[in-house]
């Protein structure tokens, strides 16, 4: 089911057209994605809405995202990946791909969007000024987070891969590098439990038995380290700034 046009109108005189424009710009971009803190491929989700070209839909239902990258018409490559919204031929409904090409900022749209064949497809985010980027590695999507248009700093979350000598290896975010990047926070536990890990550890209750992190590295990637057993699952929550 793709995401269906809203503001379909009949103009019967100017009033009537102004009354319709001040109600389009009370219209705000509210999309989410789910599985936002898992790996497992994310859906538009239902109740989401947003802006396009100035056409606004919404999706009563999930929609899934097409792995054929419309940029190169096959599926999309490891890495980093956005959302596009391709709108369809007659405009009035709109479905999401992913792509493996980056998103450029539109002055006259106010909004992210594609370039050339693609300037049509905005780039999908939980408003107008922001994007969704994701780290995808064959069936696995995770690092998802929004990316801002003026942005210095940005929360990554996503679930611990390994643990003790093996590092959870998690890709930059856009802008971000070894050179800029600095560290403000951790944190790691259950989905319904998570607490600050850098330098401490708990235990008992209901966090995770003995969880310690023993040291973040930045190197070609950003590494966390636990101390002792694999923690597989837990959940991170990483805070970085841009420096």
């Amino acid at each position: 089911m793709a995401g269906a046009k809203i503001n379909n109108y009949s103009t019967i005189d100017n009033n009537i057209e102004e009354l319709e424009l001040t109600v389009d710009k009370c219209f705000n971009d509210r999309l989410t994605l789910t599985e936002m803190a898992t790996t497992t491929v994310p859906e538009i989700a239902a109740g989401s809405r947003v802006e396009v070209g100035g056409a606004f839909f919404k999706f009563d239902s999930n929609e899934a995202i097409s792995t054929t990258d419309p940029v190169t018409g096959t599926t999309v490559a490891d890495g980093t990946v956005y959302v596009m919204l391709k709108p369809a031929v007659d405009g009035l409904s709109i479905t999401a791909v992913f792509t493996a090409t980056a998103p450029t900022w539109s002055d006259a749209k106010q909004g992210w969007y594609g370039t050339s064949t693609y300037a049509g497809y905005k780039y999908a985010g939980n408003n107008y000024c922001n994007y969704f980027s994701i780290t995808k590695a064959t069936t696995l999507y995770s690092g998802k987070h929004v990316i801002s248009y003026n942005y210095n700093i940005l929360t990554l979350s996503g679930s611990l891969t390994a643990g003790g000598s093996t590092a959870t290896s998690i890709a930059y975010p856009d802008g971000f590098t070894i050179d800029n990047t600095m560290i403000i926070s951790l944190i790691t536990g259950q989905a319904s439990s998570l607490f600050e890990s850098i330098g401490s550890w708990s235990a008992g209750g209901s966090y995770p038995t003995g969880i310690r992190i023993s040291h973040v590295t930045l190197t070609g990637t950003i590494n966390i380290y636990t101390y002792g057993d694999t923690y597989e699952g837990y959940i991170y929550k990483i805070t970085l700034m841009k420096v």
